[in-house]
């Protein structure tokens, strides 16, 4: 606190400095999950078969 001053961001602050900073982030994480998900149930359904 005492580099900013002793002042404290409020809640509106932190929201916007997170979905400014985050968002593509979180995007990219999803999507990768996703396609973890589909690569997993593909190999599952294909070893079935076999």
């Amino acid at each position: 606190m005492w580099l900013a001053g002793r002042q404290r961001p409020n809640f509106r602050t932190l929201n916007r400095f997170r979905s400014q900073r985050m968002r593509n982030v979180l995007e990219t994480v999803f999507t990768a999950v996703l396609q973890f998900a589909q690569e997993q149930t593909t190999e599952k359904s294909g070893s079935d078969v076999a």
